[in-house]
């Protein structure tokens, strides 16, 4: 049986699953809810209680390809119950509030509607119109499932949890007006019960997406399209979950959409800002704290925990880092303390965080997380006073393709890092490698012209498009004639890459 908990924002979804004729869908959210037992067509039935019963050996190919379309089948049934489910939405719900004048609206509620039911029509139509005659034909053709989950198509999730608190808090407060819709509709669920169906159903396609891969690698067939489907709703969920935790931050001073992409969130045990370096008794002065890493800015918040099980936890405010104003970062790892220190520099106000994380797996994660966000910020803030440093970006990956085309040695590239300006140390970090080609070959373009393709600036500019703030953090430019190389808007040709390898290595 494949069992599918239902899907709380306060916790962690759960599943298991094993080898059955039913998927049992088991709603936790609502204690009014019954449990629903959708059962396959006799004939899967049959087919499946043949291959287990028979002591004739039985083809794997043709064993595990009954399963799939057993576990087919079950998505598809699963499927057309969602759709009703969100009919009882659109068609029950939103119509009485927009058409019937029996049931009186509440002030208060008018121009709100749109927030209690977010985008669910699109959802609604695209899985009535698209996604499901197209889950059908599966059935006969099983090879083009992979291809209907995308990224794309599943996105409107995303936008749809991050408004789930806001419709949460109205439903809550207008709730004697929703139920008296619900007693018109004759329905048995609460409007809450429905409007956390979109939610649900977007954390369970990975339970027989996984049944399904298992099967096409036993059978033999190419499972990468069905790898990658299950990959996009592995994804999907994680990011829906997010921005339904980001919807419930309170008392925020900016809009969350000009904070970029959330990136990681956790509680971390954290300091109070410091604006001294003085660090004594600071484990004291440390807070449990709902931290979010978007590319633009650390949130910190105070969690404020779930009334109940059927609630969710909110998040108030309290301070932040700009991530382009971040100078400085201190890590300090032992079996004590997993404590990373950031510096925030602004004009005239220098203030210190540390984040305790509370074992090497979490300490892990977020140094991970934080050094790729400063590293995105310093590549922005590089190419905006450097433009140039853009297209030695384009230049270093094209030089690792390069690298791992020709099967170029480990000596070759050390001897041309020894043999560059000599300013950088080899033992540095990967980077570090990186710059010395790039400096090797601007030298010897410089001194040598290569032979290069021409490339219009109109290209270039929609290659390498530019959005930062200035920044006085980064200062060293490259000489004349080096900026003056790139500034000719030259594109190095891989065989000349190989060949100045090559002649270096010599």
């Amino acid at each position: 049986m494949i069992c599918a908990n239902a899907y709380l924002p306060s916790s962690s979804s759960s599943s298991s699953s094993s080898s059955s004729s039913t998927i049992t869908v088991i709603p936790n959210d609502s204690p009014s809810e019954l449990t629903d037992e959708i059962s396959l067509n006799d004939a899967d039935q049959t087919t499946l209680s043949s291959l287990t019963t028979t002591d004739e050996p039985v083809d794997p190919r043709t064993k595990y390809g009954a399963k799939r379309r057993h576990n087919i089948v079950e998505l598809i049934e699963t499927e057309k119950e969602y759709v009703k489910d969100l009919a009882l939405i659109v068609e029950g719900y939103m119509n009485v509030i927009e058409n019937d004048k029996d049931i009186k609206k509440p002030t208060g509620l008018t121009g709100r509607e749109r927030v209690v039911f977010g985008n669910v029509q699109r959802i609604f139509e695209f899985h009535r119109d698209t996604f499901l005659p197209q889950l059908e034909q599966c059935i006969e053709n099983p090879d083009t499932l992979g291809r209907l989950f995308t990224t794309n198509r599943f996105s409107p999730y995303v936008k749809y949890c991050e408004n789930k608190p806001r419709s949460e808090y109205i439903v809550a407060e207008y709730h004697d007006y929703f139920e008296d819709i619900r007693k018109k509709l004759g329905q048995k669920l609460l409007v809450s019960d429905l409007l956390i169906k979109p939610v649900q159903r977007i954390m369970r396609y990975q339970l027989l997406l996984r049944e399904i891969l298992k099967s096409t690698e036993r059978m033999g067939d190419e499972p990468r399209a069905i790898r990658s489907a299950l990959q996009v709703m592995i994804e999907v969920p994680q990011q829906a979950n997010d921005m339904m935790n980001v919807g419930r931050i309170k008392d925020l001073p900016t809009n969350v959409h000009q904070l970029g992409e959330l990136k990681l969130q956790d509680m971390l045990s954290v300091s109070e800002p410091l604006t001294s370096k003085d660090t004594k008794d600071i484990e004291k002065k440390f807070k449990e704290r709902r931290v979010f890493l978007f590319q633009q800015s650390m949130i910190f918040c105070d969690e404020i925990p779930a009334k109940d099980k059927y609630s969710s936890p909110n998040y108030i405010y309290k301070y932040e880092l700009k991530i382009n104003k971040l100078q400085h970062k201190e890590f300090k790892r032992s079996k004590e303390a997993f404590q990373f220190t950031l510096v925030e520099v602004d004009v005239g106000i220098t203030r210190r965080v540390i984040c305790q994380c509370k074992d090497d797996e979490q300490y892990e994660l977020w140094v991970t997380s934080v050094n790729k966000v400063l590293q995105r910020q310093m590549d922005l803030i590089i190419g905006k006073i450097r433009p140039c440093y853009c297209l030695y970006r384009h230049l270093e990956i094209k030089l690792k393709r390069t690298v791992m085309s020709n099967q170029i040695d480990k000596t070759s590239i050390l001897s041309t890092s020894s043999n560059s300006n000599g300013t950088i140390d080899n033992t540095k970090k990967k980077s570090s490698l990186s710059f010395c080609l790039f400096d090797s070959i601007l030298s010897h373009s410089v001194a040598k012209p290569l032979t290069t393709k021409k490339i219009n600036e109109k290209s270039l500019a929609l290659s390498f498009p530019l959005s930062c703030p200035q920044s006085s953090l980064i200062s060293n430019m490259h000489s004349s004639e080096q900026t003056r190389c790139l500034f000719n808007r030259n594109v190095i040709n891989d065989d000349e890459i190989v060949q100045l390898l090559n002649g270096n290595k010599k």
